[in-house]
């Protein structure tokens, strides 16, 4: 899935949750992927089997939509923002 945002092109990955229709808020892949490693261990690799993959290099190209409950498990929940907000 991809929008374009600014001219530029980017890309979305979802938590599994999205499925189910939970709330949940966009955080930019940059950010999803520092959370991660502050994560230690296995919390930082079940937290990633949670996300559609993708390849790291690329998380300044994407968006990573999550639920509130993975949000405060990445330790973003306060971090949330909305697609197109600078």
């Amino acid at each position: 899935m991809s929008y374009h945002l600014a001219g530029q092109a980017r890309r979305l990955r979802e938590c599994y949750h999205r499925a189910e229709g939970l709330a949940g808020a966009y955080y930019q892949g940059e950010k999803f992927v520092a959370a991660l490693h502050r994560l230690r261990g296995e919390a930082g690799l079940r937290m990633a089997r949670k996300v559609q993959p993708f390849f790291w290099s690329d998380a300044p190209l994407l968006d990573v939509w999550l639920c509130a409950e993975c949000a405060r498990e990445a330790g973003l929940a306060a971090r949330a923002r909305e697609l197109g907000a600078a």
